[in-house]
């Protein structure tokens, strides 16, 4: 999958522009915090995430997720599934749960770094679909279990974002996908500003409903490798 392709079909599963539920802006994922986070940590200033541009919203994306993550070395779709995950998850700089999910997948330590060891297990798959859909599965179980510690949490946000996961990589033929992508072309307007405000903030889509987590107690459920 190629970087543009990424970010395309993250914008899928996060929308345009909006706000959290805490109020902060958003703009394809990048909340404000999480970007004023990257730029101290580069010494450059930071501005509002809605006047990113394309490139900046790819270069936070390559930095923070993408290259840490190793994406250019797994198997096309997991590649994918890792990202988004690590994206709803836990954010910028933390993305050791999402790894761990993977890890635990392929039958490697599960320490949460992503690094020579687990790409060695992931090569010994021979099945990539089954184990995207073992990986897409374990994503499920994590917000399930959120779930069941926070009933007023967004379970069926996050679980479309599974299912439309599901579709993007090939696993399954449904209508999720297709009406996503018809409900983002079809809210048309004078700027992609006013155009993406009104998906992320619509009440029946739920694109921002699967934004991050709430940080709990972290899935542990074991799975046989293969």
């Amino acid at each position: 999958m190629t970087i543009p392709e990424y970010i395309a079909n993250l914008k899928l599963l996060e929308g345009g522009i909006g706000r959290e539920a805490n109020g902060q802006e958003v703009s394809e994922g990048i909340d404000q915090s999480s970007y004023d986070l990257f730029c101290a940590h580069r010494g450059v200033p930071t501005m509002p995430v809605w006047n990113l541009t394309p490139e900046e919203i790819q270069n936070f994306y390559v930095l923070e997720y993408i290259a840490p993550l190793l994406c250019d070395q797994l198997p096309e779709g997991l590649d994918f599934c890792l990202f988004q995950a690590a994206v709803n998850i836990e954010g910028a700089g933390n993305r050791g749960e999402a790894v761990k999910m993977l890890q635990l997948c392929v039958g490697a330590i599960p320490d949460g770094i992503m690094g020579p060891e687990t790409l060695a297990a992931v090569k010994q798959v021979f099945d990539v679909k089954k184990l995207i859909s073992l990986f897409l599965d374990q994503q499920a179980s994590y917000y399930e279990k959120l779930n069941a510690e926070m009933p007023d949490a967004p379970i069926r946000g996050w679980l479309d974002r599974i299912s439309i996961t599901r579709e993007i990589c090939g696993l399954t033929t449904g209508v999720a996908l297709e009406w996503k992508r018809k409900t983002m072309l079809s809210s048309t307007g004078s700027s992609e500003r006013s155009t993406f405000f009104s998906v992320v903030s619509s009440p029946r889509c739920t694109c921002r409903n699967s934004r991050r987590p709430v940080p709990g107690k972290r899935n542990r459920r074991r799975t046989t490798p293969f």
